[in-house]
Formats: C-alpha cells, structure tokens, sequence
C-alpha cells in the first residue's frame, strides 16, 4: 500500500507578480517545483488556475463578468466563464434560475 512521504516538502501557490498569474512555488526543490526562480528565490513549477485552484499547464488572463476582476484561468474554468453570459441570457428569456 502507498503511504505519502510526511517530510515531503508541498509547494504552494504563489503570485508571481501582483496581478500575475499563479504557479507552484516553493523554497527548496520538490517534484511539484522543479525550475529555479531567480526573482524571488525558490523554484517554480506549473500554473495555478485560480478559479479551481488546480494544477495546469497554461493558463489564460480573463475579465471575470460574475466578479468583474481579472483572473488567470485554466481552459476549463474559462469556457464556464464564457459560457456565462449565454446562461444567464437563456435564463432571462425562459424564467429560469441559472444554477
């Protein structure tokens, strides 16, 4: 039975920049954070949605209508984004809620 390593070292989530998009990040090396980041010390690893918070391999800057913010999300968060709009149309047209 596999049983998780309790010393491992778990990298966070982490801006890069105030406003920028957000990768795993952690002071020393670990399998989630393999690349030096020279700007800030640590390494790096892969982009972080920040709409399901999961790991990804890009992500995409979005003016979020539900929160008028900007956001950095993965392509499946981003289609829900975009879809939103249409929903919300639909639900207006037809009396339905939107879930």
């Amino acid at each position: 039975m596999f049983e998780p390593n309790p010393n491992r070292v778990r990298a966070e989530a982490r801006e890069m920049w105030p406003g920028g998009p957000s990768r795993r990040w952690s002071k020393t090396r670990s399998p989630e954070a393999t690349m030096p980041y020279g700007e800030n010390g640590g390494y790096v690893g892969s982009y972080v949605c920040q709409g399901c918070e999961e790991s990804t391999g890009g992500v995409y800057r979005v003016i979020c209508r539900s929160q008028v913010a900007r956001k950095w999300l993965c392509a499946a968060c981003r289609s829900i984004e975009m879809s939103a709009p249409e929903k919300a149309a639909a639900s207006e047209e037809t009396g339905e809620v939107a879930a």
